[in-house]
């Protein structure tokens, strides 16, 4: 069988029969890795909205510790328990 010049030449024809420099496969191989690249994006896009959310979460939860330590605080400022509370250091002296 005779080898194609064209091919020869490194010019390939693709089904629309357009002249491409490409080789065949390695063209559905590039679309191929184009479409998972694509697919990779978007499961990434997906990853960080998922954590996004987990992280604001956690944030809020943080800040809701914070309030009630600083409620705990106060009371026991307000309530000062004489020579301090046994889990809590006594915050000043100057309370009477």
């Amino acid at each position: 069988m005779a080898k194609d010049p064209l091919a020869e030449a490194g010019f390939y024809f693709d089904e629309l029969n357009k002249l491409r420099v490409l080789e065949p496969d390695v063209s559905q191989k590039t679309s191929e890795l184009k479409e998972e690249c694509k697919e990779f994006v978007d499961k990434i896009g997906q990853f960080q909205k998922i954590v996004g959310g987990l992280i604001e979460l956690v944030d809020d939860l943080a800040k809701e510790a914070e309030r009630e330590k600083m409620k705990v605080r106060l009371a026991l400022a307000h309530f000062e328990i004489p020579g301090g509370c046994r889990f809590w250091p006594r915050l000043s002296s100057s309370h009477a």
